[in-house]
């Protein structure tokens, strides 16, 4: 006597459709693509500062890279970057202001996407910039040259194509260091 395949073919399909198993990770994505947003605040003697950088930066796959990613990983360079920096400070009635622009080129960051998902990466750059001076009364030097860091780290899991997330607000020296990514896979 032959049983009937219905009930068979049914558990099949519902255990299918309540699966909760994660998207699969394309690993292989040529590149990934996004911003990324970084600041740098403080408040000391005085003085309110806060520089941010702000803008889109494009990863492809690193052909050879040092060292080489666990089995199945995959190790992404900077293809192209822009932040724009904009810099504004107060002390008293003067203010600071300077904007500029950091073009990333490769040696800037690392990005290593893991066969599970999960990626960890940085990105490491210093925009240098002239900051102008705006204070009531002669003497001031109108421009100075300065400079604004970027020290973004970057951790998390790839969901659905997509790694988001935001860095581990640091202080150092009285300056609070936060940032965030959105990249695609494309």
């Amino acid at each position: 006597m032959r049983r009937p395949l219905l009930p068979l073919v049914l558990v099949v399909v519902v255990a299918a459709a309540c699966s909760t198993a994660p998207t699969p990770v394309d690993i292989q994505a040529p590149f990934w693509q996004g911003n990324v947003a970084y600041s740098l605040d403080s408040s000391q003697a005085g003085v309110e500062d806060k520089r941010t950088l702000a803008g889109p930066v494009t990863w492809i796959k690193d052909e050879a890279p040092e060292p080489a990613p666990l089995a199945g990983g995959v190790s992404y360079i900077i293809q192209s970057g822009s932040l724009i920096l904009i810099h504004r400070a107060v002390s008293g009635s003067c203010t600071i202001e300077g904007t500029t622009t950091l073009t990333l080129k490769p040696g800037d960051g690392s990005l290593v996407l893991s066969p599970d998902g999960t990626y960890a990466g940085s990105i490491h750059s210093v925009a240098p910039f002239v900051s102008t001076w705006s204070c009531p009364g002669p003497g001031a030097d109108p421009s100075v040259w300065d400079a604004a860091p970027i020290d973004l780290e970057m951790k998390g899991q790839v969901d659905n194509l997509r790694m988001k997330g935001a860095m581990t607000t640091r202080v150092v020296d009285g300056v609070t260091m936060t940032g965030s990514w959105d990249f695609f896979a494309k």
